[in-house]
């Protein structure tokens, strides 16, 4: 939902969180990450391995990217060490360089990252602090066949329609991110009150995420206990950031 109005958020927030996936093999990240493709007109996902590029390569890749998300999977034993440092002025939109004595490039990163791997990348608080991480469990988005069949026969085309709508209501996402997000980091702020100094990093991003969830709400017409379970996941990732 975010996704496509992403350079506008972070104009007006300052930030965008980057989405780390965490699943063992076979629960059915690439599946997901292949249906959110679709919801948006894409057949496939740019994917990468940062740990199997130069720096020049990764900052190329954001760059070719434009506006589209970006997947980065986390391989385990690198093939060359890789800093996740390199991926925190990104979340501001910030620009980093890449170059040679003689020659330097500046790169802009105008989409959105998303991490996936086995388990959470080895990252410092800082870089842990921009992430919202959500953990697929054993094969829950596998066990339906007949639901699975149906989402692999369809097309980017058909689901494009989800899409075009994010995009005719630009306006009310934007303003319900900017009414809500301040209203969320309050209530979030006061329900976990019994933690000690709470990132506020970490709250702004549950808040952000919280404000396009009552966006795919009122877009899809979702009754409040559809609002509500995801509503009550954001609070529980909050709580986390300490």
């Amino acid at each position: 939902v975010g996704a496509q109005h992403v350079n506008a958020i972070r104009d007006n927030q300052n930030s965008y969180p980057f989405l780390e996936i965490t699943a063992p093999a076979g629960s059915g990240s690439s599946f997901l990450l292949s249906y959110l493709s679709k919801l948006i007109g894409k057949e496939t996902y740019r994917c990468s391995s940062p740990q199997h590029a130069t720096k020049a390569g990764r900052l190329r890749n954001l760059e070719n990217a434009g506006t589209e998300s970006i997947v980065y999977l986390d391989e385990g034993a690198p093939a060359e060490s890789f800093d996740w440092d390199e991926i925190k002025a990104l979340y501001n939109g910030d620009s980093a360089s890449y170059g040679t004595r003689d020659e330097t490039r500046e790169v802009t990163f105008k989409g959105t990252l998303i991490i996936t791997a086995n388990k959470p990348v080895e990252c410092n608080d800082a870089v842990r602090s921009r992430m919202i991480d959500v953990r697929l469990k054993g094969k829950n988005l596998l066990d339906k066949p007949t639901h699975i069949d149906a989402l692999h026969q369809l097309t980017a085309t058909e689901a494009s329609v989800f899409g075009r709508a994010i995009d005719r209501n630009k306006e009310h996402l934007l303003l319900t991110v900017e009414k809500l997000v301040p209203v969320y980091i309050e209530a979030l702020t006061e329900g976990l009150h019994f933690i000690r100094d709470p990132d506020p990093r970490g709250l702004h991003n549950c808040a952000q995420v919280m404000a396009l969830v009552n966006v795919l709400s009122d877009l899809l017409g979702l009754a409040n206990e559809y609002r509500a379970a995801p509503l009550e996941v954001l609070q529980t990732i909050a709580s986390e950031y300490v």
